[in-house]
């Protein structure tokens, strides 16, 4: 019970290389997990979108199920990356060295944040998009104390827009520091 665990994969569009990095509080264990945990609650919480009650939601002279429904985003298995290189910092200067001997460019700006992520280590994850919508594969980390986490100060992303997809599972209301509360 004073374990947690924290899940983490990425979607990515673009082509080209990229690193996923993520911080190892103390004593935490590290494992790669099955993509269908993150495929199964993908499924679980898409937008349903339902014809309007009391009204036929088909053309004059077609027909179909009494109940239809259409789901939002893709629900299909889609197969994840392969790792190209894995490798273990010790800290945010080695986690600079190692992207820059894998042809990785880690601003200042993104070294500095790993440094105050407070993680005691990084596992440090190349990959290669060919483009279009890829992932990688789910990996997951569990802590003996405290809250894992994987701060968005460590996200970084070109010139496309940055989307999260966050599930939070656990007793009581989650919170995601340094956000904004919509109801």
């Amino acid at each position: 019970a004073a374990w947690s665990t924290v899940w983490t994969s990425l979607r990515i569009e673009e082509a080209g290389p990229f690193a996923l990095v993520v911080p190892l509080p103390d004593g935490a264990y590290v494992d790669q997990s099955s993509d269908a945990w993150f495929e199964a609650l993908e499924v679980a919480t898409a937008t349903r979108v339902l014809p309007p009650e009391g009204l036929n939601p088909y053309c004059p002279g077609k027909g179909g199920p009494a109940d239809p429904f259409d789901v939002a985003g893709s629900t299909g298995h889609t197969e994840s990356l392969a790792p190209e290189a894995i490798a273990l910092a010790d800290d945010a200067a080695a986690v600079a060295t190692w992207a820059q001997g894998q042809g990785l460019t880690l601003g200042g700006a993104l070294e500095t944040a790993l440094g105050s992520a407070g993680a005691k280590r990084f596992l440090c994850v190349r990959f290669t998009s060919p483009g279009g919508s890829v992932t990688t594969p789910t990996l997951r980390v569990s802590a003996p104390q405290g809250l894992p986490t994987l701060p968005f100060s460590i996200t970084h992303a070109a010139a496309a827009p940055l989307r999260v997809s966050t599930w939070l599972i656990g007793g009581g209301r989650g919170d995601l520091g340094g956000t904004t509360a919509v109801p």
